[in-house]
């Protein structure tokens, strides 16, 4: 039985008799078959449980589908983030990385932009040095462009006389006498210039005022490539030059013109000398013999100091005339042996080297261009030199050659006396001694003979000595193919 409880609906026909709201108005009771409604309880009871095991087993395949899913997608997740991670710290590297090139990168950006600032700097500086060195230059400096002046320093308008303004922009030809001269130097000039990079020629401008000026001019292209791009040049104002090698060649002719002259007058004399001094000897020779001790001891005196004189003087006369003849009467040049000629004046000299106890002895000699001659006088001077200006001890002369460049060096080495340094100049002037004749005879010219002959065959000679220590003479000879 089941109650009736008062509902609110309810009051509208019950109030009226005392029920409120929940009060137990009676019950109401249903009887049916208990059999059919448990079976049919069962039944539903047990579609519920199979709909709820169905159902719980969808949910139980569902949440393992979604767990699935979730765990994949979990995975993926983690894998995503793993390598987002990965990638993060990779890129925390590379900026790293770029961070240190871009630093680097920077560092040396202003480095170099502080050296290029430098550089420049310095080529600023250089380039006004150079400005200043250009225009204050002693030498005239300046720049042709298709033989159009681009450039000129203050020395070129001193040259030429024009000021820097009236130079530029003009053609060169303004500044050369005539038009065929100016071509002819612009030929010339670059034709060297093709052959050998720079150029040099000798040329004449006319000043502005109408001077002329005799000018060195070189030429160096400012790009060896393509002379197209303008080249530099000098010019050298050689005016007082010209007029100076004009007079210098003038009086060099007057002074061979005079030398000729003197060399054939010495010989003329020298030679026209000889018969009255042989007669004036043989006179005197004559008067000592017949009247030598049948005239007083003054007589005799005299006699034998007039023969001494004569004597001297023919052997002065003798020595000047051979000294005359080797600018006159000398031989043409040919290839000589040195030592066949050296073994003819050691015969020569054979009666000296023996009457002193003296040696001679000599390296391998060359063969040079010669006047055999003239080299046989010059090798018989030194050696008697040698000989006669000798210690106490036995003379010893050795003779050496050495090749160079463009010459043969000879020497003629002794033991004698030596000299001073001061007199190693003078003793190869003609008619010097530096000792009296009764200590050592002679005529004071055969030194001199030897300076003539050697720079006859272009070459020089000079000395090296020490007093008590013997002499060197050295003296060179061109080489064949120099000669």
């Amino acid at each position: 039985m089941r109650p009736m409880h008062t509902q609110k609906g309810c009051l509208k026909c019950h109030g009226h008799q005392g029920y409120r709201t929940g009060d137990v108005r009676g019950g109401v009771s249903l009887s049916v078959p208990l059999a059919t409604f448990l079976a049919s309880e069962r039944k539903e009871l047990k579609n519920l449980v199979l709909s709820h095991v169905f159902l719980c087993v969808l949910g139980l395949m569902g949440i393992g589908l979604g767990w699935r899913q979730l765990r994949q997608k979990s995975n993926q997740r983690d894998q995503a983030l793993f390598a987002l991670q990965d990638a993060h710290v990779e890129l925390e590297k590379r900026v790293q990385e770029r961070t240190a090139e871009l630093k680097y990168t920077n560092d040396r950006l202003t480095r170099e932009i502080a050296e290029r600032a430098q550089t420049e700097k310095g080529l600023a500086e250089r380039e006004a040095t150079l400005r200043s060195i250009f225009l204050a230059a002693p030498t005239g400096i300046g720049m042709l462009r298709n033989r159009v002046i681009e450039q000129a320093n203050d020395r070129i308008c001193e040259m030429t006389g024009y000021s820097r303004e009236e130079l530029l922009g003009q053609s060169a030809k303004m500044l050369y006498l005539t038009e065929e001269e100016f071509e002819l130097v612009g030929q010339e000039k670059y034709s060297q210039i093709n052959k050998q990079g720079t150029g040099a020629v000798e040329t004449r401008w006319r000043r502005k005022d109408g001077e002329v000026l005799d000018v060195l001019l070189s030429l160096a292209p400012i790009d060896p490539e393509d002379l197209s791009g303008g080249v530099t040049f000098t010019a050298l104002d050689i005016t007082e030059r010209k007029r100076a090698e004009v007079a210098l060649e003038r009086k060099t002719e007057e002074l061979a013109c005079s030398n000729a002259e003197l060399e054939q007058f010495a010989y003329v004399a020298s030679h026209d000398l000889q018969e009255p001094l042989r007669m004036i000897s043989s006179y005197v020779q004559l008067l000592e013999r017949r009247y030598k001790e049948k005239l007083d001891s003054d007589a005799d005196d005299f006699i034998a100091f007039a023969v001494d004189g004569a004597n001297r003087m023919q052997n002065l006369i003798k020595d000047l005339l051979a000294y005359s003849r080797v600018g006159t009467k000398g031989e043409g040049f040919e290839p000589t042996p040195c030592e066949s000629v050296l073994d003819i004046t050691l015969a020569n000299l054979q009666f000296a080297i023996e009457e002193n106890g003296a040696r001679v002895t000599h390296d391998p000699l060359p063969t040079v261009l010669a006047d055999s001659s003239q080299l046989a006088q010059l090798f018989q001077n030194l050696i008697a030199n040698a000989i006669k200006f000798r210690r106490e001890e036995a003379p010893h002369v050795h003779i050496a050659a050495e090749r160079h460049e463009h010459e043969w060096l000879f020497s003629v080495r002794d033991n004698g006396i030596g000299i001073d340094k001061e007199y190693s100049g003078r003793i190869f002037e003609i008619f010097q001694r530096l000792h009296g004749r009764n200590a050592y005879p002679g005529t004071g010219i055969g030194l001199a003979m030897c300076k003539k002959i050697v720079e006859r065959h272009g070459g020089h000679i000079w000395i090296k000595s020490e007093p008590g220590r013997g002499s060197t003479f050295y003296f060179t000879f061109p080489l064949e193919s120099e000669n």
